[in-house]
């Protein structure tokens, strides 16, 4: 499949991980996040989807 190239496995993932998306989002509200370096990436991506979650912009 030629999803893969390019390191792009997002789309591979889907049919894997749809049946778990509601236990993901129940464990992200359960939980702080807290990035463990100056990258901020994946808590701007929570932050992103606007799911409710308390995170903010300013950190």
């Amino acid at each position: 499949m030629s999803a893969h190239h390019g390191n792009n496995y997002l789309p591979l993932l889907d049919q894997h991980y749809r049946s778990h998306r509601s236990a993901m989002f129940i464990l992200v509200e359960s939980i702080r996040l807290e990035s463990t370096n100056a990258d901020r990436s994946v808590l701007d991506a929570v932050c992103w989807l606007g799911c409710g979650f308390g995170y903010s912009d300013d950190g």
